[in-house]
Formats: C-alpha cells, sequence, structure tokens
C-alpha cells in the first residue's frame, strides 16, 4: 500500500518523497557539518604567484611575488615592495593583511597546493593564482 500526494499538479509516491527528502536531509547536514572555517593551517608555508590579472588582463609585473604565512597572525610578502612583514588574520573566506598597507584577500579556491585570491589594491582588481613552494621543504634541510 503507498499513498500518492500531488506536489505543483503531479503524483508523487510517498515512498519515494520520504525517502528524497531523508536523502536530503542527510546531504544538507553532513555539509553544514562538514563546511568548518579552515584554521591558519591550511595556509601555512610558502606560496608563489603563478599568475595575475589587474583589471580583468593578465599582468607580469608581479614577477617573482609570494605570500609566506609564518604561525597564526605573521605574513610575509614582497608583493607591493621588497619583503614586508604584516600581521594577518583568516576566517576561512577573507584573509585580511593589516600594517603598513591594509588589504584584504577574498579567497575564491583553497586548497592544499592551490590558493586563488581576489583584492583591490590602489584601486585595481586583481586576482592571484599561487601554488605551495613545495620545494620549502628541501631548502630547509
Amino acid at each position: 500500500m503507498y499513498f500518492q500526494l500531488n506536489f505543483i499538479g503531479s503524483p508523487i509516491n510517498y515512498f519515494v518523497f520520504n525517502r528524497l527528502a531523508l536523502v536530503s536531509f542527510f546531504f544538507i547536514s553532513s555539509y553544514a557539518c562538514a563546511y568548518d572555517s579552515p584554521s591558519t593551517d591550511v595556509l601555512q608555508g610558502k606560496w608563489l604567484l603563478v599568475a595575475a590579472d589587474r583589471g580583468g588582463v593578465p599582468t607580469t609585473t608581479l614577477k617573482d611575488a609570494y605570500f609566506s604565512f609564518l604561525g597564526d597572525t605573521l605574513l610575509r610578502t614582497n608583493l607591493l615592495q621588497e619583503d614586508q612583514e604584516y600581521v594577518y588574520s583568516f576566517d576561512g573566506k577573507k584573509i585580511v593583511q593589516s600594517g603598513s598597507t591594509n588589504i584584504t584577500y577574498d579567497v575564491l579556491h583553497l586548497q592544499e597546493d592551490t590558493m586563488v585570491l581576489n583584492a583591490n589594491i590602489r584601486k585595481y582588481d586583481f586576482t592571484f593564482l599561487l601554488i605551495r613552494d613545495s620545494l620549502e621543504l628541501f631548502r630547509s634541510l
């Protein structure tokens, strides 16, 4: 025995509706539980800038730029000048750089070895593609 519901003008098998609702509930609840703001651990280390767009146009003026995240609050970068150190915070969606130059980087993509950032710097919109410096470990030996 099964029941039928009229859902937006079409009959739906009650059994199918319950299963669909149950699967949807588990999917949504598992996603909500699984998404915690990443800790600063995922940022730790040196990231090399491999591509950058300024105002939607590729730029090469930032060649050899890097970001080094040291500990939970120290950021070293040569993005604007020679090596500069800043305090930073990270909430999983934004990296906020504070110090002589304050910049907020929107984190568009972050994996263990790849990061994509957006920022507005000196009235220009930038997009940065960074990769983790995989040779950093070997340089310290």
